[in-house]
């Protein structure tokens, strides 16, 4: 199995009438997620998003609807030759495609109130975690936060179970997620992004290689606005 993962960056700023014209082109579902939206920026992300997803069932010519199950993922329906997942933190919206159900999550390395390790870490986790030097404890964290959740979003059950209930072993590159003690069949990729984010993707099923793809902002714009160019 190969898996796809497509990112782009979003551009921070976004004139208000480029951001109406181009949620116009929309489908109504897209539209009502946006605009459900209080701040611009959230609405930005979530648009491109929206594109990102547009032009890769365009490029891969898949008519399948998507719908969202009981937890909020978003699958193509009656449709088992794909799967996706997508995720966005700061400056970046990214999506991953593959033969079987995956899961991403990128996340922005910030500083963290590392409190909250109490409701992420298993008790194993935790002892590795205080060992660790203060720079090393957020990088741990972060990348612990990232695989856990593209397990759960690989699932499709989102934040429903209790992280501390998961436990990552990594060993020489190699990575293990148990349940209550329990491997799940679960497969990793990670990578870190500009030195300032980690992207974590699991698939159930073990996989040959994972390609990663830039796409320019800009051209999801123009793919339904073919008159504008030059995004800030």
């Amino acid at each position: 199995m190969v898996i796809d993962v497509y990112k782009v960056k979003v551009p921070h700023q976004l004139d208000n009438w480029v951001l109406e014209k181009a949620v116009d082109n929309l489908t109504a579902n897209y539209k009502e997620k946006i605009l459900s939206l209080r701040k611009k920026e959230d609405q930005i992300r979530s648009l491109f998003g929206s594109l990102l997803i547009k032009k890769l069932q365009n490029e891969l010519r898949i008519v399948s609807d998507i719908e969202i199950n009981y937890y909020g993922k978003p699958y193509f329906k009656d449709n088992n030759a794909f799967f996706f997942n997508i995720s966005h933190s700061k400056d970046y919206v990214t999506c991953a495609i593959a033969s079987q159900p995956v899961g991403i999550d990128i996340e922005y390395i910030k500083p963290i109130d590392f409190s909250i390790c109490e409701f992420i870490f298993s008790e194993k986790e935790k002892s590795t975690f205080s060992s660790l030097s203060k720079r090393d404890k957020l990088n741990y964290l972060l990348l612990i936060w990232t695989l856990k959740e593209s397990y759960l979003k690989m699932m499709g059950i989102g934040l429903n179970l209790e992280l501390h209930r998961l436990s990552v072993t990594i060993r020489n590159g190699n990575i293990s997620l148990f349940l209550n003690g329990f491997k799940e069949a679960a497969y990793f990729y990670y990578i870190k992004i500009e030195n300032s984010y980690y992207l974590s993707v699991c698939v159930n099923k073990s996989f040959q290689k994972v390609n990663i793809h830039e796409i320019c902002n800009n051209d999801l714009i123009t793919s339904i606005l073919p008159n504008i160019s030059n995004l800030p």
